[in-house]
């Protein structure tokens, strides 16, 4: 068996995975529960599923009476839908189900000797809900013999539990029913001492699971799915996390608080992956398992607004973090205090234990925030890291930690541009000063001999600190024929300055040619709100008369057509070589003709039988089809072709070749006695 690792990299890794932060909140309930309403139901497994979802999430199913209906032609047809086709009704409330006499004889069997562990989850289910509604009584010895059975394959298996003749189970789907399997006749309270630790040491096997998932922390595209199944990665992931949490209290030693964390924060990662109902219906079961497990409830923190914008206006800066259940509803009051924020690529944090205060006095406010912009913060991208603690006592933990990204953006503050023009590249002859935002009235000329300079400066709109900004273009745009060209600013300390000698050859192939061109300004960064595009002035440009003509524009020129030289083809002989040849291949055809001739070729030796006449003829053509055969095949057939026509022909040239043959022999024979008597 191939041997498949557990989930995908984003569960065990990250600075925050013991705190998700994603909620699966009431506009992706109320997206998930449109989405299985519109989904066609035809199973008892997908209607089951379906009213599960429902019922999570307090909403009802339309047009339920229809699903009733169906569940009820469905619960005879084996255990699988039976089952289904109870809880089903249970939770649509119908009328219950029959399930046929037949089918529950076959279940004290199927529970005690059946080995496929899909079907015997199943056989367990349902026998165990027939029981509770008093259809029989439950017979303690057949829920003890399944817990030794299942310890005994997962012993003997290890996690490879896939059942050979059922190739649409894999072996962590698999694993996945054993879990269930145990966790029903578990909440039985049927197990003795014995089984106890039967399913406890079972239970561990989630131990091994947990550790190969987090062998793949490094790897990006490890999944978590089973070599031959056919389900998703997303539902068996699901599945498998929601089974083992059913263990309930004997995982109490085997899963910790912050896998746990790291199990919902996956989950509500990937809230939107589902496409079937039956992934839906494990994610929510997942989901609600996670939410209410004996070994830690989780808990939510999202960032209302993970961009704050600094501006000239002034802002606010504050920063909230959500503190919520994973369904985003109210869980406890909590304290939220800000640790420390440091700027990435920085190691001095600008704060430290800021605390985050609700944001209403209402009982239920799930709101934190604090001040963000109290400590003057740079623009830049910024780790901030919470510590997260319930007021008084609850089922959450006691305090947890969680890191959020904040990125602070400003805007950009660009000053006056100054334009220099001259020969002396520390001396200019002109110089233009443009003010921010404003365009020059006047063209700028600039000939072949001089230089031209720009500069200005970059700062922050809120700080007065200068900016090295990521992108600062200068684009020069040809005004008659659109082409643009573009020239970096480079950093001067505080300057930002691009200077071009257009006598350079480099600089003048750079540009379309001499004429006016459109100067622009482009400031770009990814910690500023918006770019800065400012048109500047028109410029006259002159360069030498050399480059022009090897201008940038030749580029767009018609280039010289390429003749394709194709192989010349070979010369053929002469009609009267190729005639020669001809009458050469043809000539043996000739001899053999004028030789049966000449040695009194005739028929007079074919049987006179029906039979021998017949025979005789029939080989005759079948060695003459064989020469047309060969001729075929020179003249343009495939050689494939005249092998499949030659092997039917050649067999039934043998066959009745060897009865002409046959015959002529038995004709000569008699000829011989006949002379011989006389």
């Amino acid at each position: 068996m191939i041997k498949i690792f557990g989930l995908v990299a984003l569960l065990f890794c990250g600075t925050y995975a013991n705190v998700p932060s994603a909620v699966f909140d009431n506009n992706d309930q109320e997206q998930l529960f449109n989405f299985v309403s519109k989904q066609s139901l035809s199973d008892a497994t997908s209607i089951f599923q379906a009213a599960s979802v429902a019922k999570v999430l307090g909403k009802s199913l339309p047009n339920a009476n229809s699903y009733c209906d169906k569940v009820n032609k469905l619960s005879e047809k084996d255990f699988q839908q039976a089952f289904h086709a109870l809880s089903a009704s249970e939770l649509l409330n119908c009328a219950e189900p029959s399930v046929s006499d037949i089918l529950v004889e076959k279940l004290s069997d199927a529970v005690e000797s059946e080995t496929n562990v899909h079907k015997l989850q199943y056989a367990i289910d349902l026998y165990v809900k027939l029981a509770s509604k008093n259809r029989f009584e439950l017979d303690e010895k057949v829920i003890r013999s399944v817990v030794p059975r299942v310890s005994e394959l997962v012993q003997k298996k290890g996690l490879s539990l896939e059942d050979e003749s059922d190739s649409t189970e894999g072996s962590y789907f698999a694993t996945s029913s054993v879990y269930r399997v145990l966790s029903t006749a578990y909440k039985t309270n049927k197990l003795g001492d014995n089984e106890l630790l039967s399913v406890i040491t079972v239970s561990e096997t989630v131990s091994a699971i947990l550790k190969e998932m987090e062998s793949q922390q490094n790897n990006p595209n490890s999944v978590f799915v089973s070599d031959r199944s056919q389900k998703s990665t997303f539902e068996v992931t699901s599945r498998v996390v929601s089974s083992f949490l059913q263990l309930g209290p004997v995982l109490e030693q085997t899963v910790s608080q912050d896998q746990i964390g790291r199990l919902a924060n996956y989950l509500l990662s990937n809230k939107n992956s589902y496409t079937s109902v039956s992934e839906a219906y494990h994610f929510v079961d997942a989901v609600a398992s996670v939410s209410n497990n004996v070994v830690s409830v989780p808990i939510s923190a999202v960032l209302e607004q993970s961009v704050l914008q600094q501006s000239s206006s002034g802002s606010s800066g504050y920063l909230t973090l959500s503190v919520t259940d994973v369904f985003g509803r109210f869980a406890v009051p909590f304290k939220v205090v800000a640790v420390r924020a440091t700027m990435r690529g920085a190691s001095a944090p600008v704060l430290s234990n800021q605390e985050a205060y609700p944001n209403s006095d209402a009982a239920d406010n799930t709101k934190y925030k604090f001040n963000f912009f109290a400590s003057k913060p740079e623009p830049g991208v910024y780790d901030v890291q919470y510590s997260i603690a319930p007021v008084g006592e609850s089922k959450f933990p006691k305090l947890l930690s969680a890191t959020r990204v904040v990125k602070v953006s400003t805007t950009a503050a660009v000053g006056e541009l100054l334009v220099e023009v001259g020969t002396d590249p520390e001396k200019s002859s002109e110089t233009v000063t443009v003010q921010p935002g404003a365009r020059h009235g006047s063209v700028v000329r600039v000939d072949a001999s001089q230089i031209l300079s720009l500069s200005l400066e970059v700062k922050s709109s809120t700080t007065n600190k200068a900016i090295k900004p990521h992108q600062a273009l200068v684009r020069f745009e040809n005004t008659v024929t659109n082409e643009a060209t573009y020239h970096a600013l480079s950093q001067n300390g505080k300057v930002l300055k691009l200077s071009l000698k257009l006598g350079e050859k480099k600089v003048a192939e750079s540009f379309g040619g001499s004429g006016k061109y459109l100067v622009t300004v482009i400031i770009a960064d990814a910690n500023l709100m918006a770019p800065t595009v400012w048109e500047v002035a028109e410029f006259d440009l002159t360069f030498p008369e050399s480059s022009s003509s090897a201008s940038k524009s030749s580029v767009y020129q018609p280039l010289k057509e390429i003749q394709h030289a194709f192989r010349q083809p070979e010369k053929r002989p002469s009609a009267a070589v190729s005639s020669a040849f001809t009458f050469a291949v043809l000539a043996p055809v000739l001899v053999l003709l004028v030789l049966l001739f000449r040695i009194g070729f005739n028929l007079s030796n074919l049987p006179t039988s029906p039979s021998g006449f017949l025979s005789s003829v029939l080989f005759f053509g079948c060695l003459v089809s064989i020469v047309l055969l060969l001729g075929a095949y020179w003249w343009g057939i495939s050689m494939f072709q005249v092998l499949k026509a030659l092997g039917v022909l050649g067999v039934f040239t043998v066959l009745i070749g060897n009865r002409a043959l046959s015959e002529i022999q038995d004709k000569r024979l008699s000829n011989s006695e006949k002379q011989k008597k006389a």
